[in-house]
């Protein structure tokens, strides 16, 4: 039986990418109110499930969802000199355009203050700085959600210096929480004192008007309807991370209602209930306006709060083996049955690395190597897959970190019909694409890296945002010149990040 681990625990589970030191880093986002760029990340990048974020996505593409931490500036302070009004959301940069859209859709967190009138926010900081300045503001009373958010819509109600950092490399910034109620936006700015860089957030919430007595740990999200028998396992953990409590439900269908309880809108309706009746520490559902928590039918609202005020971490195991994953696999099922010498399309294979791997594995993990998000290794015989960048992170090794399993490794043979000889050079491979056909149209040929002296190159098939370019090298054509992948990437054109991109300038063609 296959466990699938969903990953929802406080803050939600991500890290920033670590970059060369040449360029700006992205460093953190508001993770409680999460932020708009953190909630449509959780939501999926490539289709998110609200309106609000697919619009955003449409605007800006995925890639910014992926760069969820990057929303950043250089302004030493001055933020209205960088960040103009309508861009506050996107931190004035064009590449996150779509966080800015004036909408009355955006998903909201329910807030409330403690009997001290103060909330903590929780600040997600995957590299840790020296701060000069935190400051949170708020929507003014009549501000109108049908435009773009300007500096004057906020009111400022907490600023705050060099607060510690955690050992989850988290912020807890407590804060008076301003008198409101109904849907805002809270906006925030970190301004490091080591750096001119800030970092900026929007995060939309629903004040309830009511005091509270519960501390928000973070949303439930159902990305998928499950197969009949299968088993959500809810573990709470104390903040050394020992179990404190498990509660279980076995998805089919309810006795009492006869509804499917395996939907992906009802199964975290009816765990959320099982987990209100079982648990001592926690309750699980969506704050209500009188300061209660209910479950809702939905698959992304219910939260779990903290009844004592602790800080417990937690975790959705899913357990059932016809439960279909997430990923697409990279071993494709049909493999062409014509090997001729010349075509890309006799060898499908769909390893990410130059190095082919044995039957559906891929490449060996190596602690020395960049991975960039959506890469695949091989590791402690599992198959795994990189939510972001990172260098030097052991596969597994971390509850939260940057990889997550995505099957097993077999060792048989996977591609039998693949010519045993082939007469082009390794990199004749093909990418992969999630259903490949005998002659594909959108991945490039390996065409040569280098034009014929005296001649300016051809130029190589269309770069295309919906293909997944796998193997290293392979040779794309953008807007007049050519440029090869250096790892595994998809969505993100070849222009973007310049250098210390995921393409390399192979220069003009035609």
């Amino acid at each position: 039986m296959k466990t699938y681990r969903l990953g929802l625990a406080l803050l939600g589970s991500a890290t920033a990418a670590l970059l060369s030191p040449a360029v700006v880093h992205a460093h953190g986002t508001m993770a409680d109110p999460i932020s708009r760029v953190l909630q449509c990340f959780n939501e999926g990048p490539e289709s998110p499930k609200s309106a609000a974020c697919q619009a955003a996505v449409a605007v800006s593409g995925p890639q910014m969802l992926y760069d969820w931490s990057g929303v950043n500036q250089n302004p030493n302070g001055d933020h209205k000199a960088f960040v103009p009004d309508g861009q506050l959301c996107g931190g004035g940069k064009s590449n996150y355009a779509g966080l800015n859209l004036a909408r009355t859709d955006w998903p909201t967190s329910p807030i409330a203050p403690n009997a001290n009138g103060q909330y903590d926010f929780i600040y997600k900081a995957p590299a840790p700085h020296q701060t000069r300045e935190w400051a949170l503001y708020v929507t003014r009373d009549g501000w109108d959600q049908t435009q773009p958010l300007k500096w004057s819509d906020l009111e400022r109600f907490c600023t705050l210096g060099n607060v510690p950092v955690s050992a989850d490399k988290t912020y807890k910034l407590t804060c008076p929480l301003p008198k409101k109620t109904g849907q805002h936006i809270i906006f925030s700015t970190w301004q490091r004192s080591d750096s001119p860089e800030a970092f900026y957030t929007c995060s939309d919430v629903n004040f309830s008007g009511a005091v509270s007595t519960f501390k928000e740990l973070g949303q439930v999200r159902a990305y998928q309807d499950l197969a009949e028998n299968s088993k959500v396992v809810f573990r709470l953990f104390d903040a050394q991370g020992l179990d404190l409590e498990k509660t279980e439900l076995v998805v089919g269908f309810d006795t009492q209602t006869g509804q499917n309880t395996g939907l992906a809108a009802n199964w975290p309706f009816f765990l959320s209930q099982k987990v209100n009746v079982a648990s001592r520490y926690v309750s699980m559902g969506v704050l209500q306006g009188n300061g209660s928590v209910a479950p809702v039918q939905n698959a992304q609202d219910n939260r779990v709060y903290s009844r004592n005020g602790a800080s417990y971490t937690f975790r959705v195991d899913i357990e059932g083996a016809t439960v279909p994953t997430v990923v697409p696999t990279t071993q494709p099922t049909a493999t062409p049955t014509s090997t001729p010498t010349t075509s890309p399309s006799a060898t499908p294979t769909v390893a990410p690395t130059v190095t082919p791997p044995a039957g559906n594995c891929a490449a060996a993990w190596d602690s020395t190597k960049d991975y960039a998000g959506g890469s695949r290794v091989s590791y402690n015989g599992k198959l795994w897959e990189a939510s972001w960048w990172n260098r030097g992170e052991a596969p597994g090794s971390q509850q939260w970190g940057a990889w997550k399993e995505v099957g097993s490794c077999s060792a048989t043979t996977a591609t039998p019909t693949a010519a045993p000889t082939p007469t082009k050079a390794p990199t004749a491979t093909p990418t992969a694409a999630p259903t490949p056909t005998a002659a594909p149209t959108v991945v490039p040929t390996a065409t040569p890296t280098v034009a014929p002296t005296g001649s300016v190159q051809a130029c190589a098939a269309a770069w295309d945002a919906k293909t997944v370019y796998a193997n290293t090298g392979t040779v794309v054509s953008y807007s007049g010149r050519n440029y090869s992948n250096k790892w595994w990437i998809t969505g993100e054109n070849p222009t973007a990040g310049g250098q210390w991109g995921p393409w390399k300038d192979l220069g003009a063609c035609k």
